[in-house]
């Protein structure tokens, strides 16, 4: 009868421990868009066919990553030498993004552009409840 409710209690801990790890589970969303720097900070563009990658982590930690291909892109021109990277602190812009219909915004992002089109876009959260 002991081994009987030590399991059950068991079982219980385990199922109580199934949300906190599923919830910390990478997000992937494919054939998605995302807006991005040009690679002289003139204007944006639109870039479809991306894969956003959310990544919440236990330390109230939420990064976001765009990747996808701008060579096709009207009105792209890629770097001529070297990959360029964009941050706040260069462009004082702020990274949005849309959370289930909540607007969050951060100063800890940066993008790459790379000479052959390829760009990448991460961007980081303070994801705590209450907003600590």
């Amino acid at each position: 009868m002991r081994k009987a409710s030590l399991l059950s209690i068991l079982i219980v801990a385990g199922l109580m421990m199934v949300p906190a790890l599923v919830e910390a589970q990478a997000v992937v969303i494919k054939d998605t868009s995302c807006t991005v720097l040009d690679v002289d900070k003139a204007g944006t563009f639109e870039v479809w066919n991306t894969t956003k990658v959310t990544t919440p982590s236990q330390n109230c930690n939420r990064n976001v990553s765009c990747h996808g291909d701008l060579s096709d892109v009207d009105g792209f021109s890629a770097p001529d030498k070297g990959a360029v990277v964009f941050n706040y602190e260069n462009t004082g812009w702020e990274c949005s993004v849309d959370f289930d219909g909540a607007q969050a915004t951060t100063t800890s992002w940066h993008q790459v552009i790379t000479p052959n089109g390829n760009v990448s876009l991460t961007c980081h959260f303070i994801d705590c409840p209450g907003g600590t």
